[in-house]
C-alpha cells in the first residue's frame, strides 16, 4: 500500500506542478502590438500651402521725386525715392524675393535697380539719383521681374 500511497502522492505533485505552470502562463502578461488599435504616437504631417508665386503684375512702385536741381539747357539731376506697393491679395508670410524695376526718362536710359522682400519687410535703396535732359521730363517707373 506504501506504493500506491507514494503513487497518489506523487501524481497529486506533478498534477500541481503542471498546474502552477499553467497558472504562471496566465498571470504573465502578453505583449501588446505597437500601432494595431491604437492611435500612431507620430503625428500626421500637415500640408502646408506654398508661398504665392508673385508677377510683376503684384506690384507697383510710386516714385517721389526729393530734389531737382537743374542747370538751364543741360537738363536736371534728380534724387527721388520709391514707395513700392503689393497689389496682389496672398499673404507674404514666408515669402522672400527680389523685384526689379525700371525707371524710365533718365538721358542715359532706363535705370535698372530692385528692392527685396522677406515677409512683410521692404528694403530698398532710400535715395537714388538720376539726369534728365530738361525740366520737363517726367518720370516713370516700372516693375519687369520678380525672382
Amino acid at each position: 500500500m506504501s506504493i500506491v500511497a507514494a503513487f497518489v502522492t506523487g501524481a497529486a505533485g506533478a498534477l500541481g506542478i503542471m498546474s502552477a505552470v499553467g497558472d504562471e502562463e496566465k498571470a504573465a502578461p502578453t505583449p501588446e502590438r505597437l500601432f494595431e488599435g491604437t492611435s500612431s504616437p507620430v503625428e500626421p504631417a500637415v500640408e502646408e500651402e506654398p508661398p504665392p508665386t508673385l508677377t510683376a503684375e503684384d506690384f507697383t512702385i510710386e516714385l517721389k521725386i526729393l530734389s531737382k536741381r537743374c542747370f538751364g539747357s543741360a537738363g536736371c539731376n534728380l534724387t527721388y525715392t520709391i514707395g513700392p506697393v503689393y497689389l496682389g491679395a496672398e499673404s507674404l508670410d514666408d515669402v522672400s524675393a527680389t523685384v526689379t524695376y525700371e525707371v524710365l526718362g533718365g538721358d542715359s536710359g532706363p535705370q535698372i535697380n530692385s528692392f527685396t522682400l522677406d515677409s512683410d519687410v521692404i528694403t530698398y535703396q532710400e535715395k537714388e539719383f538720376i539726369s534728365t535732359s530738361s525740366s520737363s521730363t517726367e518720370l516713370e517707373v516700372e516693375v519687369t521681374d520678380v525672382f
